[in-house]
């Protein structure tokens, strides 16, 4: 019997795309795949260039490690970006007090880290240096989001999902939960910055061991120390400083402004930007920055944007939930004038106040269709306010925007009393 690779290239090419663009398991960790198949042969690594990647789906801190592996593909070949149509992003953080999530750290090796520093010159103008500092740690794979979005120069959706900006689970519970600077420390093992530890070259195998991630122990550190010492000591090498406060990605402090947007975003039409709602930062805003909205709304290309759990507000867990604003005109100012070219706007679980949703509708002009579930949690708003705000976007997009296209809290907007029908 003739072996698979003796298949003629178009069946083979066939094969592959019916496997990788699975429409029945869009979720399967796709470049695991991509990497499998250009692990065979040559033949089969020349075919994985020329079909299209319509269901690309990346793990963030999945224990395979595989983000990380394309990460090292695409510093020596850039090519597989270039295919990739549509991308999903899950997310498998590491959970403080579950053991099988602790993804182990990457290492990169010395040619690895000198491609890192010809890309951190290469990219200065789009990703900021500190995302490669991260990159370097090996601990934060969602840091490089950003990198791979320099060279997705076809793609078309964009799924984020609901992110989790925090690099492990349940961390700013640590006094509630027993979780202190020590269990931290063993979930991350030592890092490049720490005393005693030497970045691991191609010819040292030893995986397991190297961090200590199972066994260390440190006498400087104090198990009773918390938060305060984790996030000074740990987490500030791999997430963004606007993680903790604004619950920001590296995407999302990467992705740029109006004519300069990472390369790989310039053509994209669909884009879902979610948010773990257990996830939020307490004493902090109750979802991610709102903010953030304003530069996905100018995505040269955009036409769809769905957004899940923003906020402006924010408080204590236990005390006032609205006790925090920060409001949206500010932030926004730079784009005042500027008129998005999104066409159908989903806004889900918005912790919000009417000024903030001034601020957006001021940013929409093209509008056909407009979601909005604002939440009744967090900041409850009258019926009024709800046909103040369709009203108000209504009056930035009078040429395209139909009453019967704006649903507010599943109340059409043609059935509000006090909606201006003009």
């Amino acid at each position: 019997m003739a072996p698979i690779t003796s298949l003629p290239a178009e069946i083979l090419l066939d094969i592959f795309e019916r496997t990788i663009n699975d429409p029945f398991n869009p979720h399967r960790d796709t470049n695991t795949d991509i990497i499998h198949i250009r692990l065979v042969c040559r033949k089969w690594r020349a075919l994985s260039h020329e079909f299209a990647l319509r269901y690309f789906s990346i793990g963030i801190d999945s224990t395979n490690r595989s983000l990380w592996k394309l990460g090292r593909c695409l510093l020596y070949d850039t090519s597989l970006a270039a295919q990739i149509q549509e991308l999903i992003v899950r997310w498998h953080r590491r959970e403080a007090d579950i053991p099988e999530t602790h993804t182990k750290r990457w290492k990169w090796t010395r040619e690895d880290r000198e491609r890192i520093e010809f890309y951190r010159k290469e990219l200065s103008s789009h990703i900021s240096s500190a995302t490669f500092d991260a990159m370097l740690e090996g601990v934060n794979s969602e840091s490089l989001l950003p990198f791979i979005l320099c060279f997705t120069t076809n793609l078309k959706e964009l799924d984020l999902n609901n992110m989790e900006s925090l690099l492990i689970g349940r961390v700013w519970f640590a006094d509630s939960h027993g979780v202190g600077s020590e269990t931290i420390r063993r979930v991350l093992g030592r890092g490049p910055s720490e005393e005693g530890f030497k970045y691991i070259e191609d010819e040292d195998e030893d995986e397991d061991d190297e961090y200590g991630a199972e066994d260390y122990e440190d006498d400087d550190y104090d198990s009773d120390r918390r938060y305060l010492d984790c996030d000074e000591e740990f987490l500030r090498n791999h997430m963004p400083p606007e993680a903790k406060g604004e619950g920001a990605l590296w995407f999302h402090v990467n992705i740029g402004t109006p004519g300069n947007y990472l390369p790989g975003l310039r053509q994209v039409t669909h884009l879902r930007n979610g948010f773990n709602s257990y996830n939020f930062v307490i004493d902090s805003l109750s979802g991610w920055s709102a903010k953030y909205i304003a530069p996905l709304l100018f995505l040269p290309n955009l036409e769809f944007l769905e957004i899940k759990s923003h906020a402006t507000i924010g408080g204590t867990i236990y005390g006032d939930k609205n006790a925090i604003h920060r409001p949206l005109p500010p932030s926004f100012e730079p784009y005042r004038g500027l008129k998005s070219k999104v066409k159908t706007l989903e806004l889900w679980d918005g912790r919000l106040r009417l000024e903030d949703y001034d601020a957006i509708a001021e940013l929409t002009g093209n509008l056909t269709d407009l979601q909005i579930d604002h939440s009744e949690h967090h900041n409850p708003l009258p019926d009024p306010d709800l046909a103040y705000i369709a009203n108000t976007f209504r009056a930035y997009n009078k040429e395209t925007l139909t009453l019967h296209k704006i649903c507010i809290n599943d109340w059409f907007a043609y059935s509000m009393p006090g909606i201006n029908f003009d």
